[in-house]
């Protein structure tokens, strides 16, 4: 039984027309940013959370496709 390390095959990568989690949260937040009340403009604390959401959902994106193609590679083995 021959095993590969992991990563030594291709990355994994999103399909043609896949939108991540991460980019529709930023689209969000753009809109929210480009309508907010100019009287009464985002705070600061609310914009640094969100930022950090958005930082913590891109890399569990990442962590979900590492685990992933983890996934195929052990899969893979334990057919052969």
């Amino acid at each position: 039984m021959r095993v590969e390390a992991v990563g030594a095959g291709s990355p994994p990568t999103r399909k043609e027309g896949d939108v991540g989690l991460g980019d529709q949260y930023f689209e969000i937040l753009i809109n929210q940013l480009r309508y907010q009340d100019p009287l009464e403009p985002i705070k600061n604390g609310e914009f640094i959370s969100q930022m950090a959401q958005l930082a913590s959902l891109r890399e569990l994106e990442q962590i979900n496709l590492a685990l992933r193609s983890i996934e195929s590679v052990l899969g893979g083995s334990q057919r052969g």
